[in-house]
């Protein structure tokens, strides 16, 4: 790796990083790929256990979405099954059905009459309208005008935090939470054998066109600019490379780099609020309840899906992999004992039994489900700029990209989307750096 000038160096093999390593090394540029841990993927990792495949929390390919259009276009076919509908909402008093359709909103004992006619209107009026037109209302102050009934509101809320998989009504933009749930209507799918054969899949075709991928390489600084830029690992190594991508998160960019708070990273790590969650993955013999492979919780922040229902992620066929999750939210501070009771507590009431057919567990109780939320203030810098957030303009030659870039898209797809935006950026820019140096030669 040290023994050669790299046109581009990737910091993190995540979906970002991988699909841009894609894009750059079937253009012809020398990519070298440095990921920190000892296998690829980040947050999209998987994890067997006693013959059980877990995700790092939930994950789903949005059927529709443009994530799955770039592997598409990468050559990668993700194995998957589509999710069907169905499942349950739980409230304080007692579980109905989810009420997924205007019939089983009709006959739902959860809404009043009046709640009932006003989320019919909502979800109605939600299919057609255009997100861009209420960007700059944050969740909350949009719906406040549009819902009166508790109910009806805490409903669209659980929903949102379904789409999204944040809880900041306050704080993010109506319009990405509208275009997610527009997105989501159109189905979504879980992938057999977990997300690590989508990440393997992708480290698979950036080594068939060209990219040296490592794994194992601790990123311990960034430094210089565009053309001589070095990326130092933790054992001493110094590369040399003309542009950086980094797609770690802002806060660790600008540590690498060792910005300045009044730099545009340090600027850049003001602004991202990031998003947790706290996730429980429980594998079982069986299903106590096999009726009960989905549900949401009215008033609490709280998803349970049985992904094997639709997904392949056991060795055995009889087993199911569980997933039960809390949107963590930005404004309150949390217990990771209470937050594993509480979800504990929600399995206790959906899957009565299930500790006496446990096979294995994790809990994972404070995991990025993005790096940045995409607030009013971002949503509204992103339309008005014209040099988006991932070009780091007082660092000619460094780049960013990851999940938390506000695109059209959201979470993974939002990665992916990033990684091949600037991707495109960077292979403009360098025609552009050819372009001028072949007519000083002239």
């Amino acid at each position: 790796m040290e023994k050669k000038k790299w046109d581009i160096t990737i910091i993190g093999a995540g979906l970002a990083g991988l699909t841009a390593a894609v894009y750059l090394a079937q253009a012809g540029k020398q990519v070298l790929l440095l990921e920190h841990g000892s296998r690829l993927g980040g947050r999209a990792a998987t994890d067997e256990q006693n013959g059980c495949f877990l995700n790092i929390g939930p994950h789903a390919v949005y059927k529709n979405g443009a994530g799955l259009q770039i592997l598409h276009e990468l050559g990668v076919a993700p194995s998957a099954g589509e999710l069907k509908l169905g499942g349950r909402l739980v409230t304080e008093e007692k579980i109905h059905d989810l009420p997924l359709t205007a019939f089983g909103l009709l006959k739902s004992g959860c809404f009043s009459f009046k709640e009932k006619a006003e989320l019919a209107r909502l979800l109605t009026k939600i299919s057609k309208l255009n997100p861009q037109s209420v960007e700059h209302l944050t969740l909350q102050e949009w719906l406040h005008g549009a819902v009166k009934g508790k109910n009806a509101r805490n409903f669209f809320l659980a929903l949102a935090r379904l789409s999204t998989y944040s809880n900041s009504p306050m704080q993010i933009s109506a319009g990405t939470v509208l275009r997610q749930y527009q997105l989501s209507l159109g189905g979504v799918y879980y992938v057999h054998e977990g997300w690590q054969t989508v990440v393997n899949a992708l480290g698979e075709r950036a080594a068939q066109v060209g990219a040296n991928v490592q794994t194992g390489k601790k990123v311990t600084a960034i430094r210089g600019t565009h053309p001589e830029m070095t990326v130092q690992l933790a054992d001493g190594t110094e590369i040399a490379t003309r542009n950086v991508l980094s797609t770690a998160s802002p806060s660790k960019t600008f540590e690498l780099a060792d910005a300045k708070p009044t730099s545009q990273l340090g600027v850049l790590c003001d602004r991202v609020t990031p998003v947790y969650g706290a996730a429980l993955d429980v594998a079982l013999r069986r299903l106590p309840n096999p009726g009960t492979n989905f549900a949401l919780h009215l008033e609490r922040p709280y998803y349970f899906s049985n992904h094997s229902h639709t997904a392949r992620l056991t060795q055995n066929r009889n087993h199911v992999v569980l997933h039960i999750f809390k949107y963590l939210s930005a404004q309150e501070e949390t217990s990771a004992k209470r937050n594993r009771q509480e979800l504990e507590s929600f399995l206790d009431q959906l899957q009565p039994g299930w500790r006496n057919e446990l096979i294995t567990s994790r809990y994972l109780p404070r995991i990025a489900v993005t790096n940045g939320l995409p607030t009013v203030e971002r949503v509204r810098n992103a339309r008005q700029t014209e040099v988006p957030e991932t070009v780091v303009s007082d660092c000619p030659g460094l780049y960013l990209a990851g999940d938390w870039v506000v695109n059209e898209s959201l979470l993974a797809d939002a990665a992916y989307v990033s990684g091949k935006e600037i991707a495109t950026h960077i292979l403009r820019t360098e025609m552009s750096h050819l372009s001028l140096a072949t007519g000083a030669r002239c």
